[in-house]
């Protein structure tokens, strides 16, 4: 979904337009069954975010209005949505339920900025199509290194051992088609 207002002079156009995007936000799931000795023995479930449930974007807009046709570049800022943690969970050998976890930092962060452009064409009245390619970065996340969390005596054989989590970012290229109604067109 796209909203926005552009104002023109001569053939020098420019606007500012939100956007907002879903998608099916990308799980990363693994497990481990451990059988040593130290960290103690049971399975090991790490899960996290691999990208945005979704975003928006703010971003100005600037082109050249032709009489069908308008070529334009953007520039702004992106927000993402949803979850983006990362979590270590510690089932005991044997159990059913888990009893320690380690919460790790963001994935990637949660704003970020995207830069691209695109080309409108004027169909027939107050329609027209569009395709846009933006390239969107939110950046890196945070490390972080964490202990256990749960019961002392859960986390008694976890004493010393610390979860590091380490994120390289988030960045996506895009391209969009779309069709727009111009409101307010007559």
């Amino acid at each position: 979904m796209q909203v926005g207002e552009n104002f023109q002079y001569k053939r020098f156009v420019w606007g500012i337009g939100a956007d907002l995007d879903f998608e099916s936000a990308k799980n990363l799931s693994q497990s481990l069954k451990y059988s040593g000795v130290q960290p103690p023995p049971g399975t090991y479930v790490y899960s996290s975010k691999q990208n945005p449930g979704g975003f928006a974007i703010v971003a100005p807009r600037i082109g050249y209005g032709g009489d069908t046709w308008f070529p334009y570049l953007r520039a702004g800022a992106i927000i993402a949505e949803g979850s983006h943690d990362s979590v270590l969970v510690y089932t005991p050998a044997g159990a059913t339920k888990s009893t320690a976890s380690f919460s790790g930092g963001k994935d990637f962060t949660s704003a970020g900025w995207v830069v691209g452009g695109g080309f409108e064409l004027g169909l027939n009245g107050a329609w027209s199509i569009t395709a846009e390619y933006l390239h969107a970065n939110l950046g890196k996340g945070s490390d972080s290194t964490s202990a256990c969390s749960g019961l002392a005596s859960a986390c008694a054989p976890f004493s010393g051992i610390s979860f590091d989590n380490g994120h390289e970012g988030f960045s996506a290229n895009m391209f969009r088609v779309g069709i727009t109604y111009w409101f307010g067109y007559w």
